[in-house]
């Protein structure tokens, strides 16, 4: 408790003396204005004692011996004066990251309890329908009999109507499950500017089309770009025939050749050249591009840009996932209509 307070007082007084002293911005700029000066005073302090040590006259070497002590000073003080800010300019980046790390967290949490919801619902719906299918056919048969079986059928078929009923009210249930999920996810986006993927575009856009092996070249910080591409590994890898892994962008090989920070970049082997292939993709790389595309919500809704790269095999892709260039507002959250 007594730390606490004395934590408390401290940040108190270092705002009271400091300007700005809670205001990340703010410290950067002191600390950057700081650091400029100390250098130019520095600067300074070189210039006069190289002009007093080619001055012949004693009076002036010694007048500009001063002048550069003086220059040396606030030199000195203006370093002095920019250490507090460089420490605060660390510790508010640090308690942003930790912060955007939370609410990614929570908003990803949210939208996998929505998916194991989803899940449980379409299971649902299934059974119900086979049991539809059960109590038409008892129905077929009961119209055959003789006139004394009239109440059986009659029964059968209230069964029916109450089973296609709980068809009903299942579907709805799935429907309403993937619109809570792509709810949460739209607020994920609105919350923290997170690309989110949407696994049931993803997969959607993948199902039946050629598959393929992809490398997601990140920097393995836990920040969004690395929080994105564990989204698409994790997708990728539950769509039957496709595998991923995520490598430390870092250790890309200087064969790759660089590319623009764009916030996300796909290298193919061949690049689609089709004219309809966004709506009728036909290879594992059009398939590929289509999905991240149509299934993200974020900046590659809006395209992504790709590149050839013949080192890769036909079946490889590799995307290269790095931070968005710009914020972007996030779209109205969906509603059932």
């Amino acid at each position: 408790m007594n730390a606490a307070i004395s934590m408390h007082a401290t940040i108190t007084l270092f705002a009271t003396i400091f300007p700005d002293w809670n205001s990340l911005d703010s410290v950067r700029r002191a600390h950057s204005d700081l650091e400029g000066a100390a250098l130019v005073f520095f600067a300074l302090l070189v210039a006069s004692e190289a002009l007093a040590h080619l001055s012949d006259d004693k009076k002036t070497e010694r007048r500009l011996d001063r002048i550069g002590i003086v220059f040396f000073a606030i030199a000195v003080l203006a370093e002095i004066a920019a250490y507090p800010y460089g420490q605060r300019n660390d510790t508010l980046s640090e308690q942003i990251i930790v912060s955007l790390d939370a609410k990614s967290r929570e908003a990803f949490s949210n939208a996998s309890s929505a998916l194991t919801k989803s899940s449980i619902a379409e299971t649902k719906a299934d059974g119900a329908a086979m049991k539809a299918d059960v109590a038409e056919d008892v129905a077929g048969k009961a119209k055959t009999e003789a006139s004394s079986s009239l109440t059986i059928t009659r029964s059968a078929r209230r069964e029916v109507g109450e089973l296609r009923s709980d068809i009903e009210k299942a579907e709805e249930e799935a429907f309403e499950s993937q619109m809570d999920l792509r709810r949460s996810m739209y607020q994920s986006f609105q919350r923290t500017g997170n690309r989110t993927v949407d696994p049931f575009m993803f997969l959607h856009v993948l199902k039946g089309k050629p598959t393929g092996n992809v490398v997601l070249w990140v920097k393995v910080d836990g920040g969004e770009p690395h929080q994105y591409a564990w989204q698409i590994w994790h997708t990728l890898n539950r769509s039957p025939g496709w595998s991923a892994q995520i490598k430390r962008w870092e250790d890309k090989p200087p064969s790759i050749p660089p590319v623009a920070e764009t916030g996300l970049h796909i290298r193919c082997r061949t690049l689609p050249d089709s004219s309809d292939w966004l709506r009728n993709p036909k290879t594992a790389c059009e398939a590929l591009v289509d999905a991240v595309m149509q299934g993200t919500d974020g900046p590659p809704s809006l395209g992504a840009p790709m590149d050839s790269d013949t080192t890769l095999g036909d079946n490889e892709f590799a995307i290269e996932i790095s931070t968005q260039p710009k914020p972007l507002a996030a779209p109205a959250t969906p509603n059932k209509q």
